[in-house]
């Protein structure tokens, strides 16, 4: 399944040849985004989620595009034929939505106001995948590895972004409803993210941007990890690979693959490879040989393609936009991340003392807490 980011809280969904479409409102090119389109689910009426008049042409000008949504919804369409193209959901359901295996979750639209009524609100986990919430903070039963995290909205405090974040626990999350900030409020929300990041409850963590063809990430990496050990602290990471190196991508890229198709074990101790051997690598063709040499020594056969649908590929690139909304224009970026905000650590070599300095202030860790590395 290929997840592409649109407009707000508008993404696309690409799998075996069939489209599904998630809330194609008003604050994106809902037109652009159904062109093609197999299936469209809506979570809710609101324009923003909603752009009825997009959704009736595509509907008028293709006979196989269904639309999945609840009874509120499907009434604005009942002309297309209820049951038979247009098809109401609600929370319990599981359906095969054009080849996707869809629950849906919710019933209600989070609270704006008390003088305002709520409206029904459907959130749907998609191949048990990947979760829209649409505007509520509904938790799904099952497990959920790719959270679509609304960061900026009428209903909607930072703190509670926050809590929602960990009561899901994804082990990735991407920013939705985000159209109403301009550049400076995608930035706030975006370190807000960060924070949402560490584990709940765990008073220090750190943040990383990371390219693994920057000899200053070489250096750091080791510095970091002894951190993470000494401390017993999380490690948040991402990829930021520059774009004036040349392999730094696709290493990401193979990182990616095995931390979510082996284990994150095997993933760091590829990354710390790649930097021990840095020198030695000056092309692509050097890399691909340096990571099946990787996969070989530990008893593995390197896969003929490592990411075949582009999902791993997305994540580096989601990764890097996330990096450019937070200002950063070098490797390493990292960051002491507490419950009261951030610090950037501009010389590792002070990682320690401005590490004892926040742990100070912070307070002691709970004790039940251990190490906890997350790849984000």
């Amino acid at each position: 399944m290929r997840f592409t980011k649109l407009g707000h809280s508008c993404v696309r969904l690409d799998k075996d040849g069939a489209v599904l479409v998630i809330d194609p409102g008003s604050f994106s090119d809902a037109a652009a985004a159904l062109d093609g389109a197999t299936a469209v689910m809506v979570t809710h009426e609101h324009p923003d989620h909603l752009d009825a008049d997009a959704v009736r042409a595509a509907l008028s000008s293709d006979p196989g595009l269904t639309l999945w949504a609840n009874q509120a919804i499907c009434a604005q369409f009942s002309d297309f034929g209820e049951g038979d193209r247009v098809h109401e959901v609600r929370h319990g359901d599981a359906l095969d939505v054009a080849g996707f295996d869809v629950h849906v979750y919710g019933v209600d639209h989070a609270l704006i106001h008390p003088d305002i009524p709520l409206v029904v609100n459907t959130g749907f986990l998609v191949d048990g995948e990947l979760f829209h919430p649409g505007d509520s903070f509904t938790i799904p039963e099952d497990p959920v590895s790719t959270l679509l995290l609304p960061i900026s909205a009428p209903w909607l405090m930072a703190g509670a972004m926050i809590d929602y974040f960990r009561a899901v626990a994804p082990a990735r999350g991407y920013a939705i409803h985000d159209a109403i900030l301009n550049d400076n409020g995608l930035g706030l929300f975006t370190r807000m993210m960060s924070v949402a990041a560490a584990p709940a409850g765990v008073p220090v963590a750190i943040y990383e941007f990371e390219d693994l063809e920057c000899p200053a990430c070489a250096h750091a990496f080791p510095i970091v990890h002894q951190a993470v050990e000494k401390y017993k602290i999380p490690l948040i990471h991402r990829d930021f690979p520059l774009k004036m190196h040349i392999w730094s991508f696709d290493a990401a890229v193979t990182a990616r693959y095995m931390q979510d198709k082996i284990s994150p074990q095997f993933a760091e101790e590829y990354r710390r490879a790649v930097f021990a051997n840095q020198t030695s690598i000056a092309t692509k063709d050097d890399l691909n040989a340096f990571t099946q040499k990787f996969f070989q020594s530990h008893g593995r056969e390197m896969p003929f393609v490592v990411d075949p649908n582009g999902l791993f590929a997305a994540e580096v690139r989601a990764d890097y936009t996330l990096g450019e909304r937070v200002g950063l224009t070098q490797t390493p970026t990292i960051f002491i991340v507490t419950q009261k905000g951030y610090t950037q650590v501009t010389d590792v070599t002070q990682l320690y003392q401005m590490l004892d300095t926040a742990i100070a202030e912070a307070g002691p860790a709970p004790a039940s807490k251990a190490k906890t590395t997350a790849h984000k």
